[in-house]
């Protein structure tokens, strides 16, 4: 299903199409609008090129900080998943 989405941002506007549903792809643009209005509110006289590059840096930021936690979530899980197979490995040894 494609979805369209007009962009008015930054002084910037235009449409785009995508794969994703117009109501997803809107949350998306709300999403980083307000991410948007955090940096303009923190930032003194910065002009729209800087905020949009200050505004993408904190989205990856938060993209990356869920990536590593997921990272480290996984190993984890690994680690679980390696020890409780070593304890029935062990378990059917003393059995045999």
């Amino acid at each position: 299903m494609k979805g369209f989405l007009r962009v008015d941002i930054l002084g910037a506007s235009f449409e785009i199409e995508a794969d994703e549903d117009s109501a997803y792809l809107q949350a998306l643009l709300n999403y980083y609008k307000n991410t948007v209005k955090s940096v303009e509110n923190k930032a003194v006289n910065t002009d729209s090129l800087k905020t949009s590059i200050l505004a993408g840096l904190l989205l990856v930021d938060e993209l990356y900080q869920e990536r590593l936690k997921n990272s480290t979530k996984q190993q984890e899980d690994m680690q679980k998943a390696e020890l409780i197979t070593k304890k029935m490995i062990e378990k059917i040894d003393n059995i045999l």
